[in-house]
């Protein structure tokens, strides 16, 4: 190993509080918890690039570490500027004696002018006519020509490095990440406090990996992801191509690569449903099991005027469907196709919630806040939007949330379990769950189990709870007023659907001093009600939910309506 022999002084941290070498350090946790938590899973090859590395000086590390992190392979050394590396030249030399870069390596020609600029190729070539070439141009020139000794007049004095290893350090990110696309700030966020995740447990009995063919899988999966644009953008030929190169994994087996491949699966299918390449899309859309590829598959269907088969699949989709977006899209499709064709289809309900109109002054921030101070005549008003209900389920299963369960957590970063918006949270956890909901059959009972996880978790990330947004007394008076069926039926719709019923509720909450609550949806000039919105309203409705639309209006004569919304 090379020492240092003349160190100059550093400072102790950047600007910013963090040591100058968290990146280092950073990495080194990184590998480290792959060494410890897959070694049975890692190659010999990776293995050996971890041992090589920890027995680097730091400047050793800090080097490596740079330059694994940027796009390469290759660099020139008069490029790299690291104040806080002492040496560079020194840490380059141990790095190349423990193979894990290499300097002045036979490089192509191609490869070589990726690392010069135009006035430096100009520079070393003096030809004339190349001056008004433009870069891509002068590229070519260069490769074309009769010129000699190409490359060494390219590089001339020029010093190059190309890291190695870099299979190696893509297999020890894939298996702390579980991706290829996440990098190591996540370290820096919680460093600086901005992020405080939940602690959970991974172990060798709820790690994700289990084997090193699942690695190798998603290896290539990422490798066949690197041509995704590539295949998007060609004919249905091409596409479907690359749809036989995906690889194969069984839903029980592995639902965190499932779900990648499915939505993969379904994004090509409807390039080629775009294309109107309709045969070659439905057996695409077939093999895909997440919602929306029944609804694309009954509307090529209708397109093929195969009436009968898609108002079949509408059916079953009604019968057995996978979320509940799923199901009011078989309904609305199925009642409008069969219509059209005079088949008897069961219409679907339609409710208009109970709506208001009130007039008031012009207001300086959003209409939700005038709306608020408005109501505030009646009792106490909220703006909470989604973050009420969302966030006292966020605090009733926080347990269940981050249960230590196999293949639930890649690594300490996740503000959510894998798979958190898919229906395979709820599958997953379906005893947990059933336990929690025999346990919360009294409000002082959902009270206590609230408020203990509000206070012993407090500032942590949550995909349910807003922090900013709850606070005690929205939510003693919210438990103290909302009656428990109500939030159990809430919570249960919640969890029905992660990806879409998570939004959609009223804006604000009223308790009126004469008790009870109301939720009231507030509209300004112009704006309509969505459909999750409208979904949430009718289930109010459904469970006596008490809730109202509030339609606001630009008060002519700058005074409020003497209309005040019945609570």
């Amino acid at each position: 190993m090379v020492q240092n022999s003349t160190p100059t002084p550093q400072p102790a941290t950047t600007v910013d509080g963090l040591p100058l070498d968290y990146y280092r350090t950073n990495f080194l946790e990184l590998l480290e918890y792959v060494a410890k938590q897959y070694d049975d899973l890692l190659l010999e090859d990776e293995r050996q690039l971890y041992q090589a590395y920890v027995r680097l000086s730091p400047d050793g590390q800090k080097l490596y570490t740079r330059l694994i992190s940027r796009k390469g392979p290759y660099f020139r050394k008069r490029k790299l500027h690291y104040p806080e590396i002492r040496n560079l030249s020194q840490a380059a030399q141990e790095l190349e004696d423990v193979g894990l870069l290499s300097i002045n390596p036979e490089l192509s020609l191609e490869s070589l002018l990726a690392l010069f600029t135009k006035p430096e190729i100009l520079q070393r070539f003096e030809v004339a006519s190349w001056k008004r070439l433009s870069r891509s141009d002068l590229d070519v020139a260069v490769q074309e020509s009769d010129e000699p000794n190409k490359e060494k007049r390219l590089q001339g004095d020029a010093i190059i490095y190309e890291v190695l290893g870099q299979e190696q350090v893509q297999t020890y990110k894939l298996c702390f990440f579980g991706n290829l696309h996440q990098e190591l700030n996540e370290w820096v966020l919680r460093d600086l406090g901005l992020f405080r995740y939940e602690t959970y447990t991974i172990d060798a009995s709820t790690r994700a990996f289990t084997s090193r063919e699942q690695i190798e899988q998603y290896l290539h999966y990422y490798r066949i992801l690197e041509h995704y644009e590539e295949a998007i953008e060609g004919e249905p030929e091409a596409i479907e191509a690359y749809l036989t190169k995906l690889p194969t994994c069984d839903r029980n087996e592995d639902r965190v690569l499932f779900r990648r491949l499915d939505r993969l699966r379904f994004s090509l299918a409807r390039q080629l449903e775009r294309l109107n390449a309709w045969d070659a899309a439905l057996p695409h859309y077939r093999s895909c099991y997440n919602p929306p590829a029944r609804e694309r598959i009954a509307r090529i269907l209708v397109k093929q005027d195969s009436i009968e088969e898609a108002l079949d699949l509408c059916r079953s989709m009604l019968q057995k469907p996978r979320t509940e977006a799923e199901q009011n899209i078989a309904r609305d499709f199925g009642y409008r196709t069969a219509k059209k064709h005079n088949i008897t289809w069961e219409a679907p309900r339609t409710y208009k919630p109970p709506t208001h109109t009130v007039a008031l002054p012009a207001w300086d921030d959003c209409v939700e806040m005038a709306a608020a101070r408005h109501l505030t005549q009646r009792g106490v008003c909220y703006y909470v939007e989604n973050a009420l209900f969302n966030g006292l389920l966020g605090l009733s299963i926080w347990d269940i949330l981050y249960a230590p369960l196999r293949g639930a957590f890649f690594h300490p970063f996740q503000r959510s379990p894998n798979g958190f918006r898919s229906p395979d949270f709820l599958e997953q956890r379906e005893a947990l769950f059933a336990q929690r909901w025999q346990e919360l059959t009294t409000k002082e009972a959902l009270r206590q189990r609230v408020f203990s996880t509000y206070r012993a978790k407090r500032g942590r990330m949550n995909p349910l709870v807003a922090w900013e947004a709850l606070d005690e007394e929205l939510l003693d008076v919210a438990l103290e007023r909302i009656p428990l069926e109500h939030c159990l039926a809430v919570f249960h719709r919640i969890l029905a659907d992660l990806k879409e019923n998570r939004t959609g509720f009223a804006d604000l909450v009223v308790f009126p001093q004469a008790g009870g609550y109301e939720l009231v949806e507030v509209k300004g000039p112009g704006d309509r009600l969505q459909k999750n919105q409208r979904r949430w309203l009718r289930f109010f409705a459904e469970h006596s939910i008490p809730h109202q639309v509030m339609h606001v209006e630009v008060a002519d004569d700058n005074e409020p309506s003497n209309l005040l919304l019945p609570l």
